[in-house]
Formats: structure tokens, sequence, C-alpha cells
């Protein structure tokens, strides 16, 4: 429980970050739009009083005319459009009031007023740093560069330690194999998240380790109890053939058959502790009168 907080809490500070420097990163790209649409109308003031002062005095027809010749000098077209047909926010029309230079809020084209009836029309042309032109700029990219290394290097270590964590994992099954094998493994040295079930695999080889001591045990004891009376029915046989005594004879035979006897409950008891050992576990559970 402990390990999941930790790993969501990463995450979502980790997302949180990114989210911030993406807004950031906007915010700057907006401030250098409105920024660039500023320069755009300082610029736009000066040829449009120019303009302004040389067809003020002259009349309509004079004004065409010598549009025609001032046109060969812009590398954007320049109209005399009517001050009534252009939709003009009322920040733009205060603007030209004041002999200054206001863009329309729809198309890159500015406006320079001629007189009360008439504007000049600059455009469309481009007039200010449309997002993907400045987030395609080499300063915005350093900056995203730059932003983005935290993510690249939280990325790296990730990577990192699921690495780790597959090799711990195929550790822990390369143990799990050899310890079906043999008891006697060395445990892998793994992260500390593995740690709980390294300790359950270490108790798990110790109560191998155990079982393994008390069939050892138990096969000891078999063993002793086995040689014991086989001993004992070699002695009686050995005796058997050399008395001609019948009461002796009939002594040792008797003998031989306790002997025998007590091999057949030795051989019956260790098969039963063998069907023990493989056999299920099954609790009988009754009510009793204490």
């Amino acid at each position: 429980m402990r390990f999941s907080l930790k790993r969501w809490s990463i995450v979502v500070i980790g997302v949180g970050w990114a989210g911030s420097i993406i807004g950031l990163l906007w915010l700057s790209a907006s401030a250098a739009v409105g920024i660039s649409e500023y320069s755009f109308r300082q610029l736009m003031t000066g040829p449009g009083y120019l303009l302004a002062e040389q067809l003020r005095p002259l009349s309509t027809a004079q004004r065409e005319q010598r549009l025609i010749l001032l046109r060969q000098h812009f590398q954007y077209p320049i109209e005399l459009v009517a001050a009534d047909s252009v939709e003009l926010p009322p920040q733009a029309r205060t603007m030209l009031l004041h002999q200054q230079a206001a863009q329309n809020s729809d198309e890159e084209i500015a406006y320079f007023s001629l007189d009360n009836d008439t504007l000049i029309q600059f455009g469309p042309m481009w007039g200010s740093a449309a997002p993907a032109d400045v987030l395609g700029s080499p300063v915005f990219l350093l900056t995203a560069a730059a932003a983005s290394a935290p993510i690249v290097g939280f990325s790296v270590a990730a990577w990192r330690r699921k690495q780790r964590w597959c090799r711990d994992l195929q550790e822990i099954t390369a143990c799990l194999a050899g310890m079906a094998r043999s008891p006697a493994v060395v445990l892998p040295a793994v992260a500390r998240e593995w740690m709980p079930l390294v300790l359950a695999m270490r108790r798990h080889v110790e109560d191998l380790s155990a079982m393994n001591e008390r069939h050892k045990e138990v096969s000891q004891a078999v063993s002793h109890e086995l040689r014991t009376p086989l001993a004992r029915m070699r002695f009686a046989m050995m005796l058997l053939g050399r008395s001609e005594d019948v009461a002796t004879r009939n002594r040792l035979q008797e003998r031989l058959q306790l002997d025998v006897g007590r091999l057949e409950s030795l051989v019956r008891a260790s098969l039963r502790f063998a069907r023990l050992t493989d056999a299920p576990a099954r609790v009988a559970r009754e009510p009793i009168a204490v």
C-alpha cells in the first residue's frame, strides 16, 4: 500500500509539473503573439501618416492616380475604403481618431484614417506571429527542450527502474526454479520492493530445510529400527543352524517370527508416513464433550 501511494504521488507530481510547463509555454507563445501585433500597429503608423499627408490634399481621382504610383513601392496591397464599410472594434476607432494605425480583429489588415469618410487599408499581410510560427522558432524550441529535460530524465529513470524490476523478477523466478530442485539456494539481492517476497521465500527455504531434516531423521530412525531386528534374525539363524536342541530351535524360531512381525510393522508404518506426506491436508471437525 505504501509503495502504491508513493508511486501514484510521483505520477501525480510528474503530470502536474508537465501540465504547468505546457501551460507556461503556451502563455509565452500567446504573449509573443500579442507583442508582435502591437509592434505591427506601431510600424504601420509611420507609413500611414506619410500616405495620408500625400493623399489628403488631393481629390478622389487624383488619389487613385497617386495610389497607382505608390503601390509600386509597397510589398502589400494598399487601398482606399469607406470608413463605414469596415467593421472595427471601438478601441480601433479610437486609435484612428488619434492618428494611429488600427488592426482588424479578423484579418491581418491595418487601417489609417485619411479623413472622416475614408480609410487607408494596408494588407492583407503577415502582421502578427502565428502560434505555429512561434512554436517553430529556435528560441521556443530551445525553451521547450530545456523544460522537457526533466521529463526525459524521469522517463529514463522509470525505464531503468522497470529494467531493474524485470531483472529482479527473473532472478526470483530462477531462484524458485532452483528451490524446486534443492532448498540449498542463495537468495538473490533484489530491490527493496521485493523484500517481502524474498523474506517469504527465505521462510519457505527454512521450512523445506526443516522438512528435509525431519525426513532424514525419520529415515535414520527407520534404518536403525530395521537393522536391529535384522541383526537379531541373522544371529538367530546362525544359532538355529548350529543348535540341535529342539527347545532352543523352537525358541529361536519364535524370535524370528517376532522379528519378522516387527519388520512388517515398521514397513507398514513407513508406508503410512509416505502416504501422509503426499496426501492433501484434510481436517475433520466434530463436536466433542469437554
